[in-house]
C-alpha cells in the first residue's frame, strides 16, 4: 500500500488482497480518511462518488472501508490516533468528524454483533480521551498540538498561599528551638547560681563567719 494512495484505494487493495491486513500500520494515514469512514457510515453522496470515479458497486466500496477500519481499531496498539483513524497532523475538527461518523458507523442500533459494540466503546474511550487531553499517544507530535495543551506543570510541595509558611511561621520555628535550648540550660545555670549564693551564704553567716 503505497504511500501516495487514496485512504479508499488502500481499503480496496487490502479487501483484494487479505494478507496486506496482516501488517502492521507503523506509517501515518493518508489525510483522507474520513472518505472511508463515511464509506463504512453508508453516506450514499460519498459511496456514490467514489464507486463511480472506480466503477465499482457502492456496496463493495462500503464492505472494503469497514473492513478496512475494523482492522485499524483493532490494531491500534493502545494509540487513540490510530483508533480514530487521524492522520499524522490531525486537527481537532478532524476529531469532532471522525468521531461523529465513526460512532454514526457502529452505534449499537445499527450493529447489533458484541464485537462492533466493543469497537463503539474503543472509539468513544479514545475520543474522549484526545478532546480532554489525556490521549494515549505521547509519540504523537500532533497530540500536543491539535488542541494547543500543554503537559501540567509538575505539582508543587505547596500549592496555595494559605498553605505555604510564612516567614513570620519559619522565624516562630527558630525560636521554638532556641527556647528548648534555653529550657534545657536554665536549669543548669540556676542550679550553679544556688550554689555560688549557698556557698557565699555559707561562708559569710555560717559557724565560722558568726565567730
Amino acid at each position: 500500500m503505497g504511500g501516495g494512495m487514496h485512504a479508499i484505494d488502500r481499503a480496496l487493495e487490502a479487501a483484494r488482497q487479505p494478507k496486506q491486513l496482516a501488517r502492521k500500520f507503523t506509517g501515518p494515514l493518508p489525510a483522507d480518511m474520513l472518505e472511508v469512514i463515511k464509506c463504512a457510515a453508508g453516506d450514499e453522496v460519498t459511496l456514490t462518488a467514489l464507486a463511480s470515479d472506480r466503477n465499482l458497486s457502492a456496496q463493495k466500496i462500503s464492505d472494503a472501508a469497514r473492513v478496512y477500519l475494523q482492522h485499524i481499531i483493532t490494531h491500534a496498539n493502545g494509540s487513540d490516533r490510530m483508533v480514530l483513524a487521524l492522520p499524522q497532523n490531525w486537527s481537532s475538527q478532524d476529531v469532532r468528524e471522525h468521531k461523529r461518523w465513526m460512532l454514526k458507523w457502529l452505534h449499537p442500533d445499527r450493529n447489533p454483533s458484541a464485537w462492533e459494540a466493543n469497537l463503539f466503546h474503543r472509539v468513544k474511550e479514545a475520543s474522549d480521551r484526545i478532546e480532554n487531553g489525556t490521549a494515549k499517544d505521547s509519540a504523537d507530535p500532533a497530540a500536543a498540538v491539535a488542541f494547543q495543551r500543554r503537559k501540567p506543570p509538575p505539582l508543587r510541595r505547596f500549592q496555595s498561599a494559605s498553605s505555604r509558611p510564612s516567614a513570620g511561621g519559619l522565624r516562630h520555628y527558630k525560636l521554638r528551638k532556641r527556647d528548648i535550648v534555653k529550657l534545657l540550660i536554665m536549669p543548669f545555670v540556676l542550679a550553679v547560681c544556688v550554689t555560688v549564693l549557698a556557698s557565699f551564704a555559707w561562708l559569710r553567716f555560717g559557724p565560722q563567719g558568726g565567730l
